[in-house]
C-alpha cells in the first residue's frame, strides 16, 4: 500500500444501513476499503483511504444516507502508518525486545482509531492491536510496546485526544508484564520443541541398547539347558541306590 493521504472512517448503528452508505461512499468518490464489517452491538464499520478530497465527499455522501444511524465518524488527512497493520493483526513483536505494555479502551471502534493515531505520533511505541472485533462489544482496544516512559506518553496523549468527547472507558500501563500478555500462552514453544528433541534423543538411546537386550535371555536359556541334564543324571543314580539296600536287608533275613 502506498502513502495515504486521508482516511475515513464511519460507524453505523445498524448493519443494513452499513452496507447501504458502504455502497453509496464508494460509488461516490475514488477510495480503497480497508475495513467493512459488523462489530458489536450490532453496528457496522467502515473504514477507507484516498485523496483528501475524495475521503471528504465520500464521507459527505454516507452521512447523508445514514441520516440518524451514523454512530460516529472521523477523517484524518495523514493518518498513522501503523494503524493498518495493527488492525490487520499483522504486527510481530521480538520476544528479546518487550517493554512496558500501554493499554487504551475507548467507547467506540471510531474513537479507537482517533486514539492509535494519537498515540503513535505522541511517541515511539509499537502498536501491535488494534482491535474492534464482536467479542468486545462495541468497544475499541489498543495496545502498545515499548520503554516505560514512551508507552506513557503515548497513552496520555491517546487518552487526552478522546476524553473529552467521552468517549474513553480506560487506560493501563504495566512497566514489566509478563511475556504471555505480549506473545500469548504459547510464547514456550521453542523450549517444548527442544523437550521433543530431548525425548528423540533418548529413544535413539534405548535402540541402540537392544542388541545388548537380545544376548540375555540367550545366556539365561543356556544355564537352564546345562543345569536340567545334571538335575535329571543325579536322580536315576540314586535310585538303584536305594533298591539293592532294601534287596541286602531281605537277604539277611
Amino acid at each position: 500500500m502506498g502513502e495515504v493521504v486521508s482516511v475515513g472512517a464511519i460507524e453505523f448503528s445498524s448493519i443494513g444501513v452499513g452496507y447501504q452508505a458502504q455502497d453509496a461512499l464508494m460509488k461516490a468518490a475514488s477510495t480503497t476499503l480497508h475495513v467493512a464489517r459488523p462489530v458489536s452491538p450490532g453496528n457496522y464499520l467502515v473504514v477507507f483511504s484516498g485523496s483528501v478530497g475524495d475521503i471528504n465527499m465520500a464521507m459527505e455522501t454516507a452521512r447523508q444516507v445514514a441520516g440518524s444511524y451514523v454512530v460516529d465518524y472521523l477523517t484524518v488527512a495523514n493518518i498513522h502508518p501503523a494503524l493498518f497493520p495493527a488492525m490487520a493483526e499483522a504486527v510481530a513483536l521480538d520476544p528479546d525486545k518487550l517493554g512496558a505494555l500501554g493499554i487504551v479502551e475507548t467507547q467506540t471502534a471510531v474513537s479507537a482509531m482517533v486514539a492509535a493515531d494519537a498515540a503513535c505520533k505522541a511517541a515511539e511505541v509499537v502498536l501491535f492491536k488494534l482491535a474492534f472485533d464482536v467479542a468486545l462489544n462495541g468497544k475499541g482496544l489498543l495496545l502498545m510496546n515499548g520503554d516505560l516512559s514512551s508507552v506513557q506518553a503515548a497513552v496520555d496523549a491517546a487518552a487526552a485526544s478522546i476524553e473529552g468527547k467521552g468517549l474513553l472507558l480506560n487506560t493501563t500501563v504495566i512497566p514489566r508484564p509478563a511475556r504471555e500478555l505480549f506473545l500469548g500462552p504459547d510464547c514456550d514453544a521453542t523450549t517444548d520443541s527442544d523437550a521433543t528433541t530431548d525425548s528423540g534423543a533418548t529413544t535413539d538411546s534405548v535402540e541402540n541398547d537392544e542388541p545388548g537386550e537380545e544376548v540375555a535371555p540367550i545366556e539365561k536359556a543356556e544355564a537352564v539347558e546345562k543345569v536340567a541334564p545334571v538335575e535329571k543324571t543325579e536322580t536315576k543314580k540314586t535310585a538303584p541306590a536305594r533298591t539293592a539296600s532294601r534287596k541286602r536287608a531281605s537277604g539277611k533275613k
